[in-house]
């Protein structure tokens, strides 16, 4: 049995299986590293890095600048995400208009 690595140690061994050949077998009989523990380190790091990606927030603020105080009609806004353009009103609950914004991006 080998010496214990370090998570930094894992974090260099799984990013040198990405930048390598792909072949599971090869890669870890070359370095002495159980096949079940690279595939554990690579799903732990993917992981973690979802998560923080979650937190960071996929919502980002733009500045805009308002034209008039009152409308004479309904204010809308229009957010093309990728191929697809919606159309939403002010006032629409935001988390909504983000939620249905990061679904149509993970569909376009």
């Amino acid at each position: 049995m080998g010496a214990r690595k370090s998570r930094t140690e894992w974090e260099s061994i799984v990013g040198a299986f990405r930048k390598s050949d792909g072949d599971v077998e090869r890669f870890c009989a070359r370095r002495g590293i159980n096949i079940a523990t690279l595939r554990w380190w690579r799903s732990r790091l993917r992981d973690e890095v979802a998560v923080e990606a979650k937190t960071a927030g996929d919502v980002r603020l733009v500045p805009v600048e308002v034209v008039s105080a009152v409308p004479s009609a309904p204010v809308t806004v229009s957010l093309v995400v990728g191929d697809v353009q919606m159309v939403v009103e002010v006032g629409t609950d935001v988390g909504y208009v983000a939620a249905l914004a990061a679904e149509l991006r993970g569909r376009c």
